[in-house]
């Protein structure tokens, strides 16, 4: 819970970045979907282990849900970066 309590926090931070356009925003975005998908991994590992919390529809709904928009905001920031000029 104390990871989840940080990762909630960080998530937050890099949101507020992200809004205000920071230069730490494209940062904190990578981050952020290095989260979603360490956040899958790891409940994928719990459902492999045979943790039956893990199984419900909606569980796996919300793990499929984390990689899926880690690697739309992934895509998203490849696609913003090769939108410049000079990149």
């Amino acid at each position: 819970m104390v990871f989840n309590l940080l990762a909630v926090g960080l998530v937050l931070l890099g949101y507020r970045h992200v809004l205000l356009q920071t230069s730490n925003a494209r940062g904190f975005a990578t981050v952020c979907a290095g989260m979603g998908i360490a956040t899958f991994l790891i409940h994928l590992g719990f459902a492999v282990s045979g943790y039956r919390a893990f199984h419900l529809p909606l569980s796996m709904s919300l793990i499929a849900a984390c990689l899926v928009s880690a690697m739309c905001l992934l895509r998203s920031l490849r696609t913003v970066v090769q939108g410049r000029p000079g990149a």
